[in-house]
């Protein structure tokens, strides 16, 4: 999908009409996309994002506030899910844009990355926001804090590494570098229903492609 001209239509759209016209017509826009794509993909539904209705979030509450955006945690079809709101996503800034297309890209590949599903828009505050995959165990800093000392070499740590190196690939195999990679960005999704858990990258919004040049001499992973 070419997000640039998916996110300019909105723009246009929220213009003309109201609230549940541009839910309606978002989700066609959507739907029509799915279907052109449903005769190339077998198994690869789970990458294809959706507009999800603001209604459809109970229990929104903040957890996060940072320099460009807000984190809520929210309830969806009785799952927890991510709300991220960048600050002036009216305007979809940069940031919300690189994120939404870092991570459709680094998907196409699938190991280690936070998944977004979708994108929502606040009716009151009219700030669009991702909708992305809650990983119930925090981030691994804190995970640290807490668990440092219990952790063992023959078992979580190796694994811990695996998996963040996993993540790692699956950008640089997309062709982006991370650009603002530390412990509070990889994160804990504790299935409980598996055997084993798994660590993920997120936080996508600072990554580029990486053959584009920099204007500061910093290494980025």
């Amino acid at each position: 999908m070419n997000v640039d001209k998916f996110i300019d239509k909105i723009k246009r759209i929220d213009k003309y009409y109201s609230t549940s016209k541009i839910n309606s017509t978002i989700h066609s826009m959507f739907q029509n996309y799915k279907d052109s794509q449903s005769k190339k993909l077998t198994d690869q539904s789970e990458k294809l994002i959706e507009w999800i209705p603001y209604s459809q979030f109970i229990n929104i509450m903040e957890i996060a506030r940072g320099g460009f955006g807000i984190i809520y945690c929210a309830t969806r079809d009785q799952k927890s899910i991510i709300l991220k709101k960048f600050k002036n996503s009216q305007d979809t800034s940069r940031y919300f844009l690189n994120e939404l297309k870092s991570n459709q890209n680094c998907y196409e590949i699938k190991h280690h990355i936070i998944r977004i599903h979708g994108i929502t828009k606040d009716p009151k505050l009219g700030d669009y926001m991702l909708v992305m995959q809650y990983a119930s165990g925090g981030d691994l800093h804190k995970w640290l804090q807490k668990s440092f000392a219990d952790i063992t070499w023959n078992k979580e740590k190796l694994i811990i590494l695996w998996q963040i190196s996993e993540g790692l690939e699956t950008i640089h195999k997309a062709d982006y570098i991370h650009r603002d990679f530390h412990s509070g960005n990889i994160l804990y999704d504790l299935r409980h229903n598996e055997e084993r858990h798994q660590w993920l990258i997120g936080d996508l919004g600072l990554s580029q492609p990486a053959n584009n040049t920099s204007s500061n001499n910093e290494i980025y992973g």
